[in-house]
């Protein structure tokens, strides 16, 4: 094993994904020296819905690569949902759509202008800490050569697909992913001028998916983001299901379509569920491998950008402090007001688990203008969802009681 230098950065993070790269560009930006590590070689594809929302657009805006991503992107005025085959209701929020492998190797090639390095090698999950610095061993793709790396604080963005060298971190009770996501890239001409999300109940042609979810996101040039998400655990014939779901909707029925792209899935880890590592003597964990997807839509992206910059700013104040400022802030900014942006989503989710409660969510929803309009503000994060669910606690008893059957 041989060391790659004799020099010591401030921060080393391992993952080149959107929470990694948005803590690189903000600490870069403050003048720290900053070395970014993916096992991937850049561009390089990502399993996602590639909507880019509200969340996210607040902190690429703060990042100021916004109008960059912005002038590639393909603008959608609103989303359209179906819980019924022949009945939707609005959200009138806008979303971008940008492929992941584009988004993501913008967000690193940002991050390098600004001054970070970047290596490909893999982590594999040995490290030495002393007081001063953490050691992280690393395999260079190239050479495969075996390295160790050292920087005074570490950054953990390895996303959810991370697990072959989990055992070597000691996160005995690491929670596993929840959801499970598959989506392909289909040529069509079709109609369709904004995001569609169809729910599984309102198809009436598939009771083994139970509480899924497709999408069919316009990606520009006649081109389609086609997926599906459900339940992590069941084992389904994605690539089977998502031709059923298009042969079986009469908006999809151009039979001369193609797949450009194979059918791929992709684990997801949603509502924060590894907070308990979020910071632990001089490392943070952001994005996915810290669980920040939405549970009930699986958004990941807006979440995963703004733990990035959150953990960046934590990590320049322990800096700037000499060792005497906390990382453990970054877990206490993990909780209220961070953590009530989950509500609505675990709420959706955990009425939607049974298909009698599900009618009853989506008929609020296509009965409501007063509910669907508060939801959209919700998901722009226009309001919080303090004030939309709890003045009279309506949405809390109403859990309460399903969670009591």
């Amino acid at each position: 094993m041989t060391e790659s230098s004799s020099s010591v950065y401030d921060v080393i993070i391992v993952g080149a994904g959107p929470a990694g790269s948005a803590a690189a560009i903000n600490l870069v930006q403050k003048n720290h020296s900053v070395l970014i590590i993916d096992k991937s070689d850049f561009p390089r594809d990502k399993i996602c819905g590639d909507g880019i929302t509200g969340d996210s657009i607040n902190t690429l805006k703060e990042l100021g690569v916004w109008e960059l991503i912005r002038s590639q992107a393909h603008e959608n005025a609103y989303v359209e949902l179906f819980p019924e085959a022949d009945r939707s209701f609005i959200l009138n929020n806008s979303v971008f759509t940008l492929k992941r492998q584009r988004l993501d190797n913008i967000l690193l090639d940002y991050a390098l202008k600004c001054g970070a390095e970047f290596k490909q090698c893999e982590f594999t999950g040995n490290r030495k800490d002393s007081n001063t610095s953490a050691v992280l061993e690393v395999e260079c793709q190239d050479s495969k050569e075996i390295i160790e790396i050292k920087a005074k604080y570490v950054i953990y963005a390895m996303g959810c697909q991370y697990t072959k060298h989990l055992k070597n971190l000691k996160y005995k009770d690491f929670k596993k992913p929840d959801l499970i996501a598959v989506r392909g890239y289909y040529k069509a001409e079709w109609n369709i001028d904004h995001p569609l999300v169809f729910f599984n109940d309102g198809l009436n042609w598939d009771d083994n998916l139970g509480n899924a979810y497709f999408w069919v996101f316009p990606m520009g040039n006649g081109e389609f983001n086609v997926g599906c998400g459900c339940a992590s655990y069941q084992q389904i014939d994605f690539k089977s299901v998502l031709n059923k779901f298009m042969a079986n909707n009469k908006m999809l029925n151009d039979t001369t379509g193609y797949w450009v792209s194979p059918v791929k899935g992709a684990f997801l880890r949603t509502d924060i569920s590894n907070i308990k590592y979020a910071a632990s003597n001089n490392t943070l964990l952001v994005g996915d491998f810290l669980g920040t997807t939405f549970p009930f839509t699986g958004e990941g992206i807006g979440k995963a950008l703004e733990t990035g910059v959150m953990a960046s700013k934590i990590i320049h104040k322990a800096l700037v402090l000499k060792g005497s400022y906390s990382l453990q802030e970054y877990r206490k900014s993990l909780g209220k007001p961070f953590k009530l942006k989950y509500y609505p989503y675990r709420l959706a989710n955990s009425f939607c688990k049974k298909k009698t409660s599900r009618k009853m969510f989506f008929g609020m929803l296509l009965n409501s203008k007063k509910i669907c309009s508060g939801a959209s503000k919700v998901l722009s994060e226009q309001i919080t969802p303090t004030k939309m669910f709890l003045p009279k606690g309506i949405m809390a008893y109403l859990l309460n009681k399903i969670k009591s059957k």
